[in-house]
């Protein structure tokens, strides 16, 4: 069920992202940063990676951890 989440999620991942930066910068937390466009484009590209790598390695292996590292190219803003 995991693998069948994940690939949905890649099929249809253009439509899913364009609702999760809709929702995301909607927030009243993150006005600014939807009002400023770097820092717009800065958080839509993290949530597309993201969400991308999040997909492709649940397909590749449903049930295991998903952990970013340097290898993985993403930016990680929390380290």
């Amino acid at each position: 069920m995991l693998r069948q989440g994940a690939q949905l999620a890649l099929n249809s991942l253009q439509e899913w992202l364009d609702e999760i930066d809709e929702a995301t910068l909607a927030a009243v937390t993150m006005r600014a940063i939807a009002q400023d466009p770097a820092l717009r484009a800065a958080t839509r590209r993290i949530n597309h990676a993201h969400l991308a790598f999040w997909a492709s390695e649940t397909v590749r292996d449903p049930g295991a951890p998903v952990r970013l590292s340097s290898r993985s190219g993403i930016p990680c803003p929390a380290r």
